[in-house]
């Protein structure tokens, strides 16, 4: 039996309800700075907590998390929060998985 996974995106720690392609330069011109997840050569993933579409409103996507909803949900820590792969099953829903610190 296959595991249920729900993908997760943030910006940092803010979860985002969806994501969508926006223009490259769009984005940057309001996120010059940072990583943000490419969805093709032309166009950067964005969303909204509010999942709401929007071109000029929006977070860039910085983190997508595949969350295992059959996990063991232990506590979130440092092996989570450190974590170069995008899976999680910890506590924190995939809020601290790959987010550093």
């Amino acid at each position: 039996m296959n595991a249920t996974t729900t993908t997760k995106y943030f910006s940092g720690t803010v979860q985002l309800n969806g994501a969508y392609p926006v223009k490259r330069e769009a984005v940057r011109a309001l996120y010059p700075e940072g990583k943000i997840k490419s969805y093709d050569s032309f166009n950067l993933l964005v969303g909204r907590t509010d999942g709401i579409y929007s071109t000029s409103d929006f977070l860039p996507v910085t983190r997508i998390i595949r969350f295992n909803e059959e996990g063991t949900k232990h506590k979130c820590g440092g092996r989570c929060r450190n974590a170069k792969a995008g899976d999680c099953e910890c506590s924190c829903g995939g809020k601290f998985h790959g987010a550093g610190n």
